[in-house]
């Protein structure tokens, strides 16, 4: 049966002008629309992507709830799939805005909603909410390639949480050219998939919700000194308002913070809240000239020994602050391993009696590789990450407080200049993909604690041994003790009998670095 004429033409005319929809349809009163949504409207009919960043309370959530019924209404054979990290933000959020403005509409909007899926009058599941997560199977990232269709709209609610496993699964099911892809989220995390659709020549078209554009903070001043919002009004009671930003944006989170730039301004920080090591600590040390070479060369030497399975044993050699060498292999033999390690000390002009320039892991598998170099005659470091930390009243065991030498050394004297593109790669993925709690409470004291090992491998993907080898070599700069002499005269390896005296001959008292004095 053909539609009348008048029906066509009301239908032409709410696909082409989104806000009237939600305004005629879903009643959002016109009063409330300010230029963001306008925008995200917009952006969502004439682009397939739209990525959009919003500070706290900015309706980004609930403008793509709207925009989603626009889509399901105006197009008969379009489909809806929403997802997120968590099943609180799938049904609690994004969801509940989708049942809301269902139930507070002016005309039936038809089918049956349920709790997270909607079915129209013929029966058919038009809309879905799901988690979905990188593992594959039905409910993982696989999953939604079930759902394809020439007319699909994809929502990435908190967008950025959501794994690259699922943004690439995603890409795969967003081919046709009717499709639309939205990804929305508060930008607190620099090194994530969300933060790449923001990145130039990207493909995906940028909105940005930031409180201070709303309609509550027009007017408005920020008084930095003292701490306050001068002037601005509530004319908007769903959006961040003045006593919202002076009280938590000023007084808590403060001007100029991570925290600031991210949920009152919504730009992604130069690094994420919880994060050590930034992308900018990085390009310091990218950017860097390597010091001249000196006539007897100063090479350290880590090794992070890998078990069997997806780990790689990785070696890092840094010569004259310089990262000169970076290699990753495969080998469940650990004396292997060490006879590796041997050659490549070798190739840097190392010997026995300048093997405590050589750190090696001798927790758990690496206690094999360690034995084998020893047994050798080389009296290599052992670095123990479960260890206590030589500063235990900064850092919680020694892993975080070699990972925080490496951050000082991108920060003063690394260079990575040389560095090949792959060792590149690899760095950046594990030194900025790291987190830390900078208040961990330890033996009485408030230490920074770095992420553990597998919780950072289950999170990223891969173990951060390219991380962990790097820390190694470096581990010299934050010893309690000086390890090794800055120009032996004896031939013979030095045995821990002669550290040991080097432990008691060494009264000067050891430098402190906090996380909090950079």
């Amino acid at each position: 049966m053909t539609a009348p004429p008048e029906d066509v033409r009301r239908l032409e005319f709410y696909r082409a002008n989104p806000i009237e929809f939600l305004i005629d349809v879903l009643g959002v009163k016109r009063e409330l629309v300010w230029p963001a949504m306008e925008e995200m409207a917009e952006s969502v009919r004439d682009h397939q992507r739209t990525a959009a960043k919003g500070s706290h309370n900015s309706s980004k959530t609930f403008t793509v709830a709207a925009l989603a019924w626009w889509w399901l209404l105006c197009w008969p054979d379009s489909k809806l799939y929403a997802t997120s990290t968590k099943k609180e933000q799938v049904v609690d959020v994004f969801w509940a805005q989708m049942v809301d403005l269902y139930n507070a509409a002016p005309v039936p909007l038809g089918g049956t909603l349920l709790a997270t899926e909607w079915k129209d009058d013929l029966g058919v599941t038009r809309a879905v909410g799901r988690v979905v997560k990188k593992d594959t199977g039905a409910g993982g990232a696989t999953g939604m390639q079930g759902f394809k269709s020439q007319r699909l709209m994809v929502v990435f609610e908190e967008a950025t949480g959501i794994d690259r496993a699922v943004w690439e699964s995603a890409t795969g099911i967003v081919t046709f050219p009717e499709n639309r892809w939205v990804a929305i989220g508060n930008p607190t995390n620099p090194n994530c998939g969300f933060r790449d659709c923001f990145r130039p020549l990207s493909g995906w078209n940028c909105v940005t919700f930031d409180a201070l554009a709303n309609p509550n903070l027009e007017g408005a001043e920020i008084d930095v000194a003292n701490r306050k919002v001068i002037g601005g009004q509530v004319v908007h009671p769903h959006l961040a308002t003045p006593e919202w930003v002076q009280n938590t944006g000023l007084r808590i989170y403060g001007y100029g913070s991570p925290s600031w730039e991210s949920r009152v301004r919504s730009e992604f920080p130069s690094a994420a809240i919880n994060t050590l090591i930034s992308i900018a600590d990085l390009n310091m040390a990218r950017d860097r000239d390597p010091k001249p070479p000196s006539s007897e060369r100063s090479s350290f030497i880590g090794c992070d020994v890998a078990a069997q399975g997806d780990d790689y044993s990785v070696i890092a050699v840094v010569t004259d602050d310089d990262l000169a060498h970076l290699e990753w292999f495969h080998e469940p033999d650990t004396t292997r391993t060490g006879d590796r390690l041997i050659q490549v000390a070798q190739d840097f002009g190392l010997t026995p009696a300048r093997a405590d320039r050589i750190s090696v892991d001798r927790g758990g598998i690496g206690k094999g590789t360690y034995d084998h170099v020893c047994r050798r005659g080389w009296q290599v470091n052992g670095e123990d990450f479960g260890s206590s930390a030589h500063h235990d009243t900064l850092y919680y065991l020694r892993r975080s407080e070699l990972w925080v030498g490496v951050r000082d050394w991108l920060r003063t004297d690394g260079s990575l200049k040389n560095a090949r593109p792959d060792w590149l790669r690899m760095l950046e993925a594990d030194l900025c993909g790291c987190e830390v709690d900078p208040f961990h409470a330890y033996k009485g004291h408030t230490v920074l604690r770095l992420e553990k090992k597998l919780d950072m491998k289950k999170r990223l993907g891969h173990s951060p041994d390219w991380g962990d080898a790097l820390a190694l070599a470096l581990a010299h700069r934050t010893r309690r003790k000086r390890l090794f002499r800055p120009s032996p005269k004896q031939d013979a390896a030095p045995s821990h009998d002669f550290r040991d005296a080097l432990y008691a001959a060494d009264k000067k008292p050891a430098e402190r670095r906090s996380f909090f004095d950079d």
